[in-house]
């Protein structure tokens, strides 16, 4: 029964957080397709890459021809960001 109403809370509490996931994915299902790309690459596209900048910019460099390297490196750099604010949020979890 407790775990009944936990479940319904977390729904309740993820709402909002899914609307704002939904609209950053129908945008890029947009550009994917102006882009021509396949269902098969974006689905690729999503299931590897857990980062909706990179996504972009990955999208954007492959259209213009960019080498493989290059965009590893791009999507690299756009993630670092989460290196620095997950060492800053490091020190709120050492006890944990």
């Amino acid at each position: 029964m407790n775990s009944d109403i936990t479940f319904q809370a977390g729904v309740k509490d993820v709402i909002p957080t899914l609307l704002g996931y939904i609209g950053v994915g129908v945008v890029y299902g947009v550009v994917a397709q102006t882009s021509n790309f396949s269902l098969l690459t974006v689905a690729l596209l999503c299931l590897i890459v857990y980062a909706g900048s990179a996504q972009f910019a990955i999208t954007t460099m492959i259209v213009s021809g960019s080498p493989i390297p290059a965009i590893i490196m791009s999507a690299f750099l756009i993630n670092s960001r989460m290196i620095l604010m997950s060492t800053s949020m490091a020190q709120y979890f050492k006890n944990e």
